[in-house]
């Protein structure tokens, strides 16, 4: 998403004969004029043009000259470029890059520029650098302004606009699959996971032939491609049973629920991976495959794919992590009513957690791995309560309490409105999967 740059300057010297001052600026304007349109034409940036158009305006109007002339320079970051060669391409020197980095160090390196982030640079007529922007990730930007004979600079949100948009289809082979083919975030399929993880499990109880109709909201930055934010309402159609669900943020009530105002959320996950299979199941009595012996397993093992994220089942605190002969690389985490989680042969723990960190429900704390006594990649997922050991397939989750009844005056109308826009555009669907229109 590169964009042209657009620069104004006076070119007039004492050597070239003398023109009348206002026939001299308003050659330039018409000059300035015609190359602005027709690069309007090809770069389509409306912003930009603006900016262009009320300065060269001005100069017809009142006929004098502009203190400042800017030059714009904004795109995404390519592979191979360097900090210093984005800058320099918008005329900015190394002395002045080399002051900007030393500024804001504190707040980002700008030698960790990455690729496809979008960026802009504001250079003045004399080749100052007077702004320039970064988008970190999609929520966060660096900003730095030359103010008084200095560069400062921080980290701070990033403004969007918000908008809704439908996206549905027909299952193949899985949901993930579904979405991915059509260009949409895995995060979606994690999410739903999530969301109807007491309902259904989308890894096993979904088939061909399902269908999914999801609102997602989306956040539209300035300068950069909108990017999924959250599911606002879902339904999952599979052979005959209908799944919906709703987002709804209201006084004292924050989450998923069901149309009636039952709460779609457990105190735990379903499952605290996505699985390709259940390889082992909790028993009291198991022939072990390494140590070849009768023994108990006390868990699940979810066999995945080496590197498969493993979330948190439910909110607590990770009362410890580390290496053990057997389990490998491990965690055990303390969560409400007397609960224990255990996460076993991990490949590696997420950099966000360590012993003593609160962690929250679907929280990322590590992946799958095969260390310890594993035949192959896998998670041993194991559950107590009060010092006992719980099979985790058959233990009954603990419901989050409905919606007061106050609420539901309020809460019902909300339901019927975005249950309706589910089916806005309903069609057949086809079994190529088909995304509603962006524009």
């Amino acid at each position: 998403m590169s964009r042209s740059s657009y620069t104004y300057t006076d070119t007039a010297s004492s050597h070239t004969p003398r023109i009348p001052y206002r026939s001299a600026y308003v050659g330039l304007l018409a000059i300035g004029l015609m190359i602005l349109c027709s690069t309007h034409c090809v770069s389509g940036q409306p912003p930009v043009t603006q900016e262009i158009a009320a300065s060269t305006a001005g100069i017809a109007e009142t006929g004098e000259q502009p203190q400042v002339a800017w030059r714009l320079q904004e795109g995404v970051v390519k592979k191979g470029q360097q900090a210093l060669s984005i800058f320099h391409h918008a005329g900015v020197n190394t002395a002045q890059v080399l002051q900007l980095r030393r500024s804001v160090r504190a707040a980002y390196d700008i030698n960790r520029l990455r690729v496809g982030r979008f960026y802009r640079i504001q250079v003045d007529a004399e080749g100052q650098l007077q702004r320039f922007i970064y988008h970190i990730n999609t929520e966060k930007q660096l900003r730095v302004e030359w103010h008084d004979q200095r560069f400062v600079g921080d980290v701070e949100p990033i403004p969007y606009v918000q908008q809704e948009r439908l996206v549905s289809g027909r299952i193949v082979s899985s949901l993930s699959q579904a979405l991915v083919a059509q260009g949409e975030s895995v995060d979606i399929s994690e999410d739903v996971a999530t969301i109807f993880s007491r309902e259904i499990d989308i890894d096993t109880d979904l088939h061909p032939g399902d269908t999914f109709h999801f609102l997602i909201e989306e956040h539209w930055p300035d300068g950069a491609t909108p990017h999924y934010h959250r599911i606002l309402a879902a339904e999952l159609v599979s052979q005959g049973r209908v799944f919906q669900a709703v987002y709804y943020d209201g006084p004292n009530a924050e989450g998923y629920y069901l149309p009636d105002g039952r709460s779609l959320q457990g105190l735990f996950l379903r499952a605290p991976l996505h699985y390709t299979r259940i390889s082992s199941h909790f028993s009291p009595r198991r022939f072990h495959p390494i140590l070849k012996c009768y023994r108990p397993h006390w868990g699940v093992d979810y066999a995945a794919p080496y590197g498969t994220p493993i979330y948190s089942i439910g909110d607590g605190t990770i009362q410890w992590m580390g290496v053990d002969r057997q389990g490998g690389q491990m965690i055990r985490i303390r969560h409400a009513r007397g609960y224990v989680s255990y996460y076993l042969h991990l490949s590696r723990f997420a950099s966000t957690v360590n012993v003593g960190t609160q962690v929250e429900k679907g929280q990322v704390i590590g992946y799958v791995g095969a260390t310890g006594l594993a035949t192959g990649p896998h998670l041993d997922f194991r559950l107590k309560q009060h010092g006992r050991y719980l099979n985790p397939l058959t233990h009954d989750n603990v419901e989050a309490p409905p919606l007061p009844r106050h609420v539901l005056p309020t809460f019902q109308p909300y339901v019927q409105r975005l249950l309706a826009k589910l089916h806005e555009d309903d069609h057949p669907v086809p079994a190529a999967l088909t995304v509603a229109s962006r524009e």
